[in-house]
This record gives structure tokens, C-alpha cells and sequence, in this order.
């Protein structure tokens, strides 16, 4: 079970009616920042990361890391 302290861990911008002013500013820096990685670079999987959709369990996942590869389009 997770405790309170373990779950406001995870609040990067705090919550409730006074939270951070500048969240939905970096929500939006971030999209535009992916965008950017989306439109001007190809991304494909390194060979240690292709077989990450064939773990064998149903309920819970290993959080094994995804490794790509960026190749600039231009």
C-alpha cells in the first residue's frame, strides 16, 4: 500500500486551489520541446529495448528502460 508521504512525492506542482502558477507554462513547454523532437527527428528503438512488449505478466510491469536511437531528419 502506498503511504500519503509516497504519493505527495509524485506531486511535481503541488495541488489543491494553490498550486504552482507556472504549471500549465511548462505543461506547454514541454509539449512544444516533444513536438520538436517528433517533427525533426526519426526515433526507433536500440536492439536491448525491442523485446520490452513481450514481458510475460498481466497485472504488473518491469520498468525496464526504453532505449531509442534519434536520427536527425535534416
Amino acid at each position: 500500500m502506498i503511504s500519503c508521504r509516497e504519493r505527495l512525492s509524485q506531486q511535481p506542482f503541488s495541488y489543491g486551489p494553490r498550486n504552482c502558477l507556472g504549471k500549465n507554462l511548462a505543461y506547454h513547454k514541454m509539449r512544444i520541446i516533444l513536438s520538436k523532437i517528433l517533427v525533426n527527428f526519426d526515433i526507433g528503438l536500440l536492439p536491448e529495448s525491442e523485446g520490452w512488449t513481450n514481458q510475460e505478466v498481466y497485472t504488473l510491469w518491469q520498468k525496464h528502460p526504453l532505449l531509442c536511437k534519434l536520427k536527425p531528419i535534416r
